[in-house]
């Protein structure tokens, strides 16, 4: 399985490599100029979460507390969440699954997260394990959470849904290429 293009296009190959054949271009100034336009824009992009702030982790942790939940331990404020947003996590993390003797690498995303009682987190149903050659969703993943050991390595949030708005996850399993 070939490994999808994560790049994010913000200056275009051309404008940097005409730019770099003219030192005098190269200064803080001009590249202000150029990018002041393109920064706002991509800002301002729908999935900008995704593509960009998505990458970066953020200091939270995870627990699997029973098979198909999963807990994060990260305030909403502490993300900057609205008090009715809906976080969706992508967990990076080592799966050491007994039953194949096989630890791998496998993003796990986390959807209807939902704000804990006590207000220190979020509790959330675990939609998908992505391997890199492998999916494993629904019966298949509660059994292997049911049954595995998993380190969390990192966490990332890659949507917040608000009421009255629909998840891309919704149910449904993400587009390939999401962080």
């Amino acid at each position: 399985m070939r490994k999808p293009d994560m790049s994010f296009a913000f200056e275009r190959y051309s404008d940097f490599s005409r730019r770099e054949s003219m030192p005098a271009r190269w200064n803080p100034d001009s590249l202000q100029k150029e990018w002041i336009g393109r920064l706002a824009t991509t800002l301002l992009a729908p999935d900008v979460l995704v593509t960009v702030f998505g990458r970066i982790p953020i200091l939270a942790s995870a627990t699997f507390p029973r098979p198909g939940q999963a807990e994060v331990d990260v305030r909403p404020d502490a993300v900057g969440a609205a008090p009715d947003a809906r976080p969706v996590f992508s967990l990076h993390a080592k799966i050491t699954d007994p039953a194949t003797n096989s630890a791998d690498s496998a993003e796990v995303i986390l959807h209807k997260c939902k704000v804990t009682i006590a207000q220190t987190g979020y509790s959330c149903d675990v939609l998908l394990a992505q391997y890199p050659s492998d999916r494993v969703t629904s019966d298949s993943l509660v059994a292997l959470l049911g049954r595995a050991t998993i380190a969390v390595k990192s966490v990332h949030i890659v949507e917040f849904v608000s009421q009255g708005r629909q998840s891309r996850f919704s149910g449904t399993l993400p587009a390939e290429g999401l962080p």
